[in-house]
């Protein structure tokens, strides 16, 4: 499953992700990154700098 697939899913049962508290905000950012991976893949010329950026999202949004 990849972010989009998971953030769909999740849009669909807002009802349980509340019931457990899951901070729903992060469907959004789920979609977002899949939509900025999706360029950067079809690019295919990431440098160096863009990389470590990304890491840097994907581990600060993922948390």
């Amino acid at each position: 499953m990849d972010f989009k697939d998971g953030a769909v899913l999740g849009k669909k049962n807002i009802e349980a992700l509340e019931a457990i508290n899951f901070d729903l905000n992060r469907l959004d950012v789920a979609e977002a990154l899949h939509d900025k991976l999706s360029n950067l893949l079809s690019e295919s010329t990431m440098s160096p700098k863009e990389l470590e950026e990304l890491k840097t999202n994907v581990r600060r949004n993922c948390k």
